[in-house]
C-alpha cells in the first residue's frame, strides 16, 4: 500500500505515465505519482496494534514497533 503526501489518499498501486515535456521524440520521462491527484507519494505504514494502515505520522518504539497515535495511548 501506498499513501499520497498530496491529498493523503491509501491506494495499492501508482498510476504512470509518460511525460513527453513537448519534445517531438524519445526519450520521454516516465512518471508515478498518485491514482487520485497524480502527486508524490510513500511507502504506507501499518499499525502493528490495530493493522489499519497509517495516514500521517506514527510513533515507533524502541523495538521497531510502528504505533498510529490512537494505539499508541492504549498501549502506553
Amino acid at each position: 500500500m501506498f499513501v499520497c503526501k498530496e491529498c493523503g489518499e491509501l491506494f495499492e498501486e501508482p498510476t504512470c505515465w509518460e511525460e513527453r515535456h513537448n519534445l517531438d521524440g524519445p526519450p520521454y520521462e516516465e512518471m508515478c505519482g498518485c491514482p487520485y491527484c497524480y502527486g508524490a507519494f510513500e511507502d504506507a505504514e501499518k499499525c502493528d496494534c490495530c493493522e489499519e494502515y497509517i495516514e500521517g505520522e506514527y510513533i515507533m518504539t524502541e523495538d521497531d514497533r510502528k504505533y498510529c497515535k490512537y494505539c499508541y495511548r492504549i498501549v502506553r
